[in-house]
């Protein structure tokens, strides 16, 4: 199932045209630079925005189409909304909050206790709003949006303004979400690690349109969208625990490259998990090293090499069909006489894997 629109966007100076598809699997990024319309297209999906004109269908059901003065209103779109502001009722307690969105659900896929226990708030019904954390409250946010059976799940930058701490929390939630309730995600921000970390898919905005989408590990690792490596190179990879190394604490993760050791995660063999690895982390080397500190060695072939400053390069490689990039200095690039096309070996570190 998709979401697809064609949609003309008009709020005061800012105008938009954005044609696109949008896959409902998994968790989908909305991101680009700030006053790009990542909000005020998020906003139009829900149906809370008027300046929006066209055609917006998710699957076979039509929500909007102008042509034809279709208009379905917000709370009829089966949509769950969290913004940067939990819109939680102060007067209420926890429970209080859940339970007002849970009346006015008219699918109760969910009991209360189920969901207060799937974001972490089964300890704190009881309490008032106002003595909750930034964190908290967000979770709130959350659980009133899940507690009414949606179809999408819409997030607008919802870590913003949270510690670090709460930000972790978070993320552990809703990727718990993402497992127990298949509930599609759309998550507009411009944070790249949190991209990363949650997300399966990625649509770039710039301007008022969608410049650019697909599978968010080959793009964020293809040198073609400089927009995604402002704040910092990485490549993503999807891997299956396949054993531990008791002995020295280690996980051995297998993906179409090879294996790659990193330090022991909690899990069970067959889990699906995401690497990401810094591209200052990789190193390239045109012999295999016999004897190394380091575990994870890739056969690799150059797909690209990007000058991004007078002192550095950025190496695109391909390790078993997948796309990974180094971060090295020039020097090095001229001494190994690095080109496209040449055959390399690419190390990384198992604790700079993340």
């Amino acid at each position: 199932m998709s979401i697809e629109f064609d949609l003309h966007l008009e709020k005061g100076n800012f105008s938009a045209h954005l044609i696109h598809s949008i896959p409902l699997i998994g968790a989908t990024a909305i991101f680009g630079p700030s006053g790009c319309g990542k909000t005020t297209f998020l906003k139009t999906l829900a149906g809370l925005e008027s300046g929006g004109v066209g055609f917006l269908k998710i699957g076979e059901r039509v929500l909007q189409d102008s042509s034809s003065g279709i208009f379905v209103p917000t709370h009829k779109r089966e949509m769950g909304k969290v913004f940067q502001r939990p819109a939680v009722f102060p007067h209420l307690s926890v429970l209080g909050n859940i339970k007002y969105s849970f009346d006015r659900s008219a699918t109760k896929k969910f009991s209360i206790d189920e969901v207060a226990n799937l974001v972490g708030l089964d300890h704190l019904l009881e309490r008032s709003i106002h003595t909750l954390s930034g964190g908290e409250k967000q979770r709130v946010g959350l659980a009133m949006a899940i507690i009414s059976s949606p179809k999408i799940l819409l997030l607008d930058e919802p870590f913003t303004g949270l510690d670090e701490e709460s930000k972790a929390e978070l993320f552990v939630y809703l990727e718990k979400l993402k497992k127990v309730c298949s509930i599609p995600i759309i998550l507009v921000t411009h944070s790249l690690q949190e991209v990363a970390k949650l997300c399966d898919h990625l649509v770039l905005m710039e301007n008022g349109s969608i410049t650019a989408s697909g599978e968010l590990g080959p793009m964020i690792a293809d040198l073609d969208y400089p927009q995604l490596n402002s704040s910092g190179f990485l490549s993503i990879i999807n891997t299956t625990l396949e054993s531990f190394d008791e002995e020295f604490q280690l996980s051995n993760l297998k993906f179409s490259g090879g294996s790659i050791w990193v330090p022991k995660k909690e899990g069970t063999v067959g889990d699906q998990l995401k690497v990401l690895i810094r591209a200052g982390d990789v190193s390239l080397t045109t012999t295999k090293a016999s004897n190394s500190s380091i575990l994870n060695i890739f056969e690799a072939e150059i797909k690209k090499i990007n000058s991004v400053s007078p002192a550095q390069d950025i190496v695109e490689i391909e390790v078993g069909g997948i796309s990974m990039l180094a971060s090295i200095t020039k020097k090095s690039s001229f001494h190994l006489s690095l080109e496209v096309g040449k055959k390399v070996f690419a190390q990384v570190k198992s604790v700079g894997v993340l």
